[in-house]
Parts: structure tokens; sequence; C-alpha cells
């Protein structure tokens, strides 16, 4: 849905995916309050756990490192969505969310000119994930960006386990080298871009 929100998919999604903190991360403001409209005896709720809106069915995901959201006014009314960026490094971590691996990739490449490379390289050293920087990583240097920063990641890139582009695939014995991951999908949407 943030792929959507972002317009850097012309899939439409078939379910709302909404994050909220975890028990153990701190409590996050309702869009458009602040601390001072909370008194000491009530505290924001964490989150409202319907199952749908509106017939839509919602996925809710409880996160312990809940960054990565900005406040926007698309259409003059205060929403938290998840940045151009987290968005697409959570799509390389679930495809499944985000209408699988293809539709993935190819909203990197929609995003390309939008992308701020600092904040991808910042949040994937968040998730502390090693495969995720050898994804993240792969995909940004076929879309020809470069930075000192990735030389760094693939200095600790290991191959093996879960290196892999797609992790519900099995491994497949084309890989990258520089990378240390298995391509075990199609990667026709980073061919064609370049």
């Amino acid at each position: 849905s943030a792929m959507v929100f972002h317009q850097i998919t012309d899939q439409l999604p078939k379910e709302i995916h909404v994050s909220v903190p975890s028990d153990r991360a701190p409590a996050v403001l309702p869009v458009g309050t602040k601390r001072s409209e909370w008194s000491a005896q009530m505290n924001p709720i964490r989150g409202h756990l319907a199952p749908e809106i509106e017939g839509m069915p919602i996925k809710w995901h409880h996160l312990e490192k809940f960054f990565g959201f900005k406040e926007y006014t698309p259409k003059g009314y205060p929403v938290r969505v998840i940045t151009l960026e987290k968005t697409l490094i959570d799509g390389l971590a679930a495809p499944e969310w985000c209408g699988g691996l293809t539709n993935v990739l190819q909203a990197w490449v929609n995003a390309k000119d939008a992308i701020n490379l600092r904040s991808v390289l910042t949040f994937t050293d968040s998730q502390d994930m090693g495969v995720l920087r050898q994804r993240v990583g792969y995909v940004l240097e076929k879309l020809g960006f470069s930075d000192p920063h990735l030389d760094m990641w693939t200095a600790k890139a290991k191959r093996g386990g879960s290196s892999k582009l797609l992790a519900s695939a099995p491994f497949a014995p084309v890989f990258s080298e520089r990378w240390m991951i298995s391509l075990n999908a199609s990667i026709a949407p980073l061919e064609e871009a370049g």
C-alpha cells in the first residue's frame, strides 16, 4: 500500500499494510497530536487492530524498530506513511507483501530518480541484516548507484544460508560474485532499466 501511496507501482493492493510499534517499542503519538495533549494517565493508543476498513483487509505489523516514517498531507490532512526509501527496502525484505519480487524491482526502477541514497544506506544499516544489505546493494548497483558505503557492505557479504535475492525461493546456480547472493528470481526490470 505504501508503494501505491508513493506512486511507484501500478498494481492495486489486495490488502492494506499498517505498521504500529510493538509493545517493546516506544509508543508513537497519533498524527496531528502533541505530547502536551496527553495526560500522564492517558497514553497514546498503539493502534486499533481492526481486521478491515471498508471491506479491504488490513495486515498489521508490530515493529520493535519503528522508524522510516514521515507525515504527509496528500489530501490536506496528515497521515503517517513509510518513506519512499524504507518502502523500497521493506519490499526487498518481504516482497510477498508488495505484489512479488518483480513488482518490487520495478518499483525500484520507477523510483530511481527520486531515491535519496543516504536514506537508503542509513535505513538498511538500521535493520542490521547482512542479507538485506546484499539485496539492497545489488539492486542499487544494478540501477547505477555507487558509494564507498557499498564497498563496506560487500566486504562483509557471505555466501550460503539465506544469501538469496528472493528468500522464499530455492537457491539458483546464478549468483552475483560481488554481492555473494544467489539470483534465484527474475531480475528483468533491473536488466531492462540498465
